[in-house]
């Protein structure tokens, strides 16, 4: 997990990693990889990729939430279930 600093542009989604996110309208998506920002009209815009390999856009004052993906690792790897014997 990346550390918060104190100020307004926190950054805290990680370029190459898995998310869950949504938006205000109540939408959700799950497991789509954050490739960075672009700017559009001259606003910074959030972009992800899913995994049918479609380019998903956010307006971050839409964004209501995002929690980093459990069953993905650091690399973006799907996790392997321990063996508990």
């Amino acid at each position: 997990m990346k550390e918060v600093r104190v100020g307004t542009d926190d950054n805290l989604l990680e370029k190459d990693r898995y998310y869950n996110i949504g938006t205000s309208d109540g939408t959700q998506w799950t497991k789509i990889l954050f490739q960075g920002y672009k700017f559009i009209n001259g606003k910074q815009i959030m972009v992800f990729m899913t995994e049918d390999r479609f380019q998903l856009t956010i307006n971050p004052s839409f964004h209501t939430y995002t929690m980093e993906s459990d069953v993905y690792d650091e690399l973006g790897n799907l996790r392997k279930e321990e063996d508990n014997g």
